[in-house]
């Protein structure tokens, strides 16, 4: 299996039916061009240079993002916009296999050219401009299973991914407002984590504005890695203004730009830069609030809830290392678990008084017991969560954040009303908080509200376009519980190609294959979840899917005793 290497090839080279141009970054096949992002490509390339061979996640991070500190599902993300862009199919793959718990393997042939006389011609400066095309292979299924293959081709033909439908519209009476990651212009990399905080800061103090529809952070961040200009953004997200910025740091002094953009108008309607010392960033981001809010819609204060949150300290070292345990954690990881972990309690070492860091550390502990991190026993785990979640409310009740780490922390003690209180809560508090919704939604469908999870979820999307692969994999539940069954595989196939290692909506598409009696589908789905989690049995549903009525737990095992899942 492939660990490291050097190699970076630069000339065209073929893959398949695909033409591949490295320093451009496009693929090309038949008059059809496909532009890659940067570390998508990078991804490929490494692929193509060990072709045949097993290539593991940690030698694709490694190469393509070294030295920096990313979430598990980088590769994985990767990987399927590669078999998007390629037109290939995990189940029955042409290109790219999956070789579960050891990584991935180019198995369509490679040739390299040995000359530039060779490369197309298509890849000129005009067809740069092209937009992508892409063209997805789906595995036929057996004869009882056609209408799953036009649902399915419905699904593609709508879009892909963003399959839940969506809406939102933009009102005149209702503006509209995306903050893009600014840009971090240190010359250090590992900067990035404060222009992240930055931003995220922002989108949190926005979203409090019931007459202002604000974006998610997960769909901003989309264009940190797909770069557009300013009109496509406010097309593919359906907003009016967009705000951009900048961050450097340089010892105790931050400089930060930022500019609002009216995007039909096609003008800066405000712009400022800030020079000021690192302990002051917390008043800075209270004026970029409100000065962005007030060009929005005009200062009428009086009608509008606090936008600016306590910020729950003022001391910057703190701050610091609060964002540095939200960049760890992301890692998904033991050593990130630790790491995170490490730098919460040393926010609080520094400022007892964080309530945003007992908040971060009361879900990073409930994470660290539910994926076996954790050297605690499931009971002080829990007890210690729920003690850090309730000390993070009581220093301060007006954050929504805090309120969704209170429900979390009740969700997984199997507390369903508290959990539901206090999801309701985060949502009350920021109108605009998409994931407070999508945790409402995940909530209510384990207590069997299945048309509840199917509302909330759905609010969920029209604030966060580009969502993960939890928003289709809760609704795919709900269509389920619902017996909506085409709709359900619709939604749980998005889900898993998002995202291909979740378990949940492997599970929940075994149990509706069941359901229409498409047995050879249900054991397929069986077969990779026993190869990727062994451990998961029918016995241990239990402890896997919160369910609070037993009927639908029951029903949902029956389903998937009948689909092959051992006991």
């Amino acid at each position: 299996m492939v660990t490291s290497s050097n190699t970076e090839p630069t000339t065209p080279f073929q893959v398949g039916d695909w033409t591949v141009d490295p320093e451009s970054g496009r693929l090309q096949k038949e008059g059809e061009e496909v532009k890659l992002e940067p570390k998508v490509m990078e991804v490929l390339v490494f692929l193509a240079d060990h072709s045949g061979k097993v290539v593991s996640r940690e030698a694709l991070e490694a190469k393509a993002w070294a030295g920096m500190v990313v979430g598990y599902d980088a590769v994985a993300s990767s990987i399927i916009k590669l078999r998007k862009a390629l037109g290939d199919d995990s189940r029955n793959p042409h290109y790219i296999e999956t070789i579960s718990k050891k990584g991935y393997r180019l198995i369509a042939p490679v040739s390299h050219r040995t000359s530039e006389a060779e490369a197309p011609a298509a890849f000129d400066s005009a067809s740069a401009e092209l937009p992508s095309k892409i063209n997805i292979n789906r595995r036929n299924i057996i004869a009882a299973g056609i209408a799953i293959i036009i649902i399915t081709g419905v699904f593609f033909l709508k879009g892909g991914f963003n399959t839940i439908e969506q809406s939102v519209e933009t009102s005149t009476r209702t503006p509209s407002v995306v903050v893009l990651p600014f840009e971090n212009l240190s010359n250090d990399p590992n900067q990035d984590y404060l222009s992240d905080g930055i931003t995220d800061d922002l989108i949190t103090d926005l979203a409090r504005a019931d007459s202002v529809r604000v974006i998610a952070r997960q769909s901003s961040y989309h264009f940190k890695n797909n770069p557009a200009n300013l009109e496509d953004v406010a097309r593919k997200l359906n907003v009016l203004y967009i705000v951009e910025g900048s961050v450097r740091k340089s010892g105790n002094r931050i400089r930060v730009n930022v500019q609002l953009s009216n995007t039909d108008k096609g003008e800066s309607i405000w712009a400022e830069r800030f020079d000021i010392d690192v302990n002051d960033i917390f008043k800075l981001q209270d004026n970029i609030t409100n000065d962005v809010m007030n060009a929005m819609v005009g200062p009428f204060s009086s009608k509008q809830p606090k936008l600016v949150e306590s910020r729950g300290t003022k001391n910057f070292d703190a701050y610091d290392m609060f964002l540095i345990g939200q960049l760890y954690i992301k890692t998904r990881s033991k050593q990130g678990y630790e790491q995170s972990m490490n730098a919460y309690r040393r926010a609080i070492e520094i400022d007892p008084n964080y309530a945003r860091a007992y908040g971060a550390m009361a879900v990073t502990l409930t994470r660290g017991y539910r994926y076996q991190w954790s050297d605690l026993s499931l009971v002080e785990a829990r007890e210690r969560a729920l003690e850090l979640a309730n000390k993070a409310v009581e220093l301060n009740p007006s954050s929504p954040q805090i309120y969704w780490s209170l429900g979390y922390v009740h969700l997984h003690r199997r507390e369903y009303d508290a959990a539901e209180n206090a999801a309701k809560k985060s949502v009350a508090l920021s109108p605009n908080y998409a994931d407070g919704y999508a945790l409402l939604a995940n909530i209510v469908n384990w207590r069997g509200k299945a048309m509840d999870a199917e509302k909330y979820i759905k609010k969920a999307i029209t604030l966060n376009p580009y969502y993960s692969f939890q928003y289709p994999s809760t609704l795919g539940l709900a269509y389920y519980n619902l017996g909506r069954y085409e709709e359900a595989i619709t939604y749980l196939r998005d889900a898993i190609y998002r995202n291909e290692s979740a378990l949940n909506p492997r599970l929940f598409l075994a149990a509706t294959y069941t359901r229409l009696n498409l047995m050879e589908e249900a054991a397929w789905e069986i077969e990779q979840i026993k190869a990727n989690r062994p451990d998961v049995t029918l016995s241990s549903l239990d402890n896997i899917l919160p369910f609070e009525n037993k009927i639908y737990m029951n029903v949902l095992r029956e389903d998937l005793r009948k689909a092959g899942l051992p006991e």
